[in-house]
């Protein structure tokens, strides 16, 4: 076929360059050529039409294939903004008492403090009555415009300021606020705790008080008798004996001062003595003396604890120390 079809196009060839001019013959040289060439491509798809045999439909599509392996977990995001604050909840209820705990063991006892300490002049020039001393209130009885302090008030008619009373060797009050002159007994803390360079020293008889001053230093009226040790004294029987212008006593021994009493150690407990006062006796010695004038008396059985015995004379006053 395809031998047959260039023998044509041969003789076509021939057949044009013989009739035409030159021009001419060129011009449909030029087309033979493309039909030629036209033909060409015809006939080489036969061909291959005939070898292969023309194109089959699209197949249909194959089957989804297996899934694929799980990736990786992907990295952390960034971290979100913080919430607004929510609203405030409401208050619980109150929960039950508790159960009262046991009480605990009480701590010991502190060391008791020192005594308060009296300025050489306690009481205010200008007043009586009620001071401020140690930071804590202190009644005391002050002497107005002369300075006294009251120490102690003793009634000789009872036994609670005899010679061997303990009041006079403890530091314990005695109904501390029985502060006037009058005839309450008392002890103060003015008796351990104020220093003095003088003493006054008062009997009252008939509603009528007398007084004496006694001379005398020392850090308080507890440092010079609660030890019970003999202190002398000097200002005499006649000023003893102002206390009580009625006041009656032996001639001889006239022994004076803090605790007197016999100087014979066997007659100390039979025969007169005084925390503070004048002793005398009949003999020419102070081995037993009979009578006394003074503060925190006894003589035998006699109850007299503050004023003047002498056999038959034996006169209980209320009597007052105080100190400056």
């Amino acid at each position: 076929m395809q031998g047959f079809r260039l023998v044509v196009f041969l003789l076509l060839t021939v057949t044009v360059v013989a009739t035409s001019d030159a021009e001419e013959t060129r011009d449909d040289l030029k087309s033979i050529i493309s039909l030629f060439l036209v033909g060409k491509q015809r006939l080489q798809k036969q061909l291959l039409f005939s070898i292969h045999g023309l194109p089959g439909a699209a197949g249909a599509h194959g089957a989804p294939g297996a899934p694929g392996n799980r990736g990786d977990h992907g990295g952390p995001g960034p971290e979100g903004q913080r919430g607004e604050k929510g609203d405030k909840g409401t208050t619980g209820k109150v929960g039950p008492k508790g159960v009262t705990g046991e009480t605990g063991v009480r701590g010991p006892t502190g060391p008791r403090g020192a005594p308060g300490v009296f300025r050489s002049n306690v009481c205010s020039n200008d007043r009586e009555g009620m001071m401020r001393y140690n930071k804590q209130v202190k009644e005391v009885f002050c002497d107005a415009n002369k300075g006294w302090t009251l120490i102690m008030k003793i009634d000789g008619n009872q036994q609670t300021f005899n010679y061997r009373s303990s009041l006079w060797s403890n530091k314990e009050t005695l109904q501390p606020t029985n502060l006037d002159l009058d005839d309450k007994e008392a002890k103060l803390a003015s008796y351990w705790t104020l220093p003095f360079t003088e003493l006054r020293l008062g009997m009252k008889v008939d509603g009528t008080i007398r007084w004496i001053t006694l001379s005398y230093s020392a850090s308080s009226l507890y440092s010079v008798i609660a030890d019970g040790k003999y202190r002398s004294t000097t200002i005499g029987e006649n000023k003893w004996r102002s206390l009580l212008p009625t006041s009656s006593l032996q001639d001889n021994c006239n022994r004076e001062g803090f605790n007197t009493r016999a100087t014979h150690p066997h007659n100390i407990l039979n025969h007169a003595r005084a925390r503070l006062g004048f002793l005398a006796n009949g003999e020419n010695d102070c081995y037993t003396p009979d009578s006394f004038l003074g503060f925190g008396t006894e003589c035998r059985s006699n109850r007299n604890s503050a004023g003047n015995y002498h056999g038959h004379v034996n006169t209980k006053t209320i009597a007052y120390i105080m100190a400056r």
